[in-house]
């Protein structure tokens, strides 16, 4: 098994006896045993995508990005943005999510049920986009029907939601537990956050597959004399996904010409039937 290991970025805190760092994971169970110094002062705060959920299609998965683009631009056909934010929204509402891994539900729950504040915190956009009229009820759904919610966090520290922070161009918000940064950088967005909170934590775990969110809460938390622990989880990026490109190619096809995003299995099924030539 692969062992965690900490990772370049350190800082002491000489007034809290604590050094503040940032360490790599592959398996829950690498994150699970830092949670015993955590306690009901203290918040555990968990990244959305590829931490916790994940596309089930493949094309969507991590490292096939590349190829997702060139197939957007095959098939779409169009340079105007409101047309490719419209397609893209489709497979946002369409396609399915998975739980990076299993017990990642069960874990918050039994962390929940010790009344340890808990809330998510993602780079994902607010408000409208495409045929989605709200982002934030979109991510809280699919948080919700793997048995995610972060709803409780509000009990712990604030009376009302939080509402809108304003930023020139973005509008990051916090609502019902989850905190959303609207493509801006985690850290700007938490230091606003975190005055507004009025809260000071004995530590924070922040869990994150991307290494500069960490640096960037990191940095934050430093100034702010906070205690920090960061874990950079990678299992959802472990093992690259190979993709079927007659699979994918049929989905973009089909997205563009009907508007219906196909899930792998639909597309596999249609393949093999020779219902659908592909382009």
């Amino acid at each position: 098994m692969l062992q965690t290991i900490i990772i370049t970025f350190c800082f002491s805190f000489s007034s809290f006896g604590l050094l503040a760092k940032i360490i790599e994971a592959h398996t829950i169970h690498q994150i699970e045993k830092n949670f015993d110094r955590l306690s009901t002062r203290s918040l555990l705060i968990w990244d959305v995508d590829h931490t916790l959920i994940c596309p089930k299609d493949k094309i969507l998965s991590f490292g096939n990005e590349a190829l997702a683009l060139e197939l957007s631009m095959r098939h779409f056909k169009t340079t105007d943005n409101q047309k490719w934010s419209h397609l893209i929204s489709l497979i946002f509402s369409q396609s399915s999510y998975r739980l990076v891994n299993p017990k990642i539900a069960e874990l918050i729950s039994s962390i929940q049920a010790k009344g340890i504040p808990t809330m998510a915190f993602t780079a994902l956009g607010t408000g409208t986009f495409g045929n989605i009229e709200c982002l934030e009820n979109m991510r809280e759904h699919q948080l919700k029907k793997h048995k995610i919610d972060f709803t409780p966090f509000l009990s712990h520290c604030l009376s009302s939601e939080w509402g809108e922070i304003f930023f020139e161009n973005y509008k990051p918000r916090f609502k019902n537990g989850i905190l959303y940064s609207d493509r801006l950088d985690k850290g700007i967005v938490f230091e606003k956050f975190f005055k507004e909170l009025k809260w000071q934590p004995d530590l924070i775990i922040f869990i994150d597959d991307t290494y500069q969110c960490l640096t960037s809460v990191g940095k934050i938390l430093k100034k702010l004399r906070i205690p920090y622990l960061g874990i950079h989880y990678l299992e959802s990026k472990n093992s690259p996904v190979q993709v079927n490109n007659d699979i994918a190619n049929l989905q973009y096809q089909i997205l563009s010409e009907k508007e219906i995003w196909l899930s792998d299995e639909e597309a596999e099924s249609q393949l093999h039937s020779n219902k659908i030539i592909p382009k």
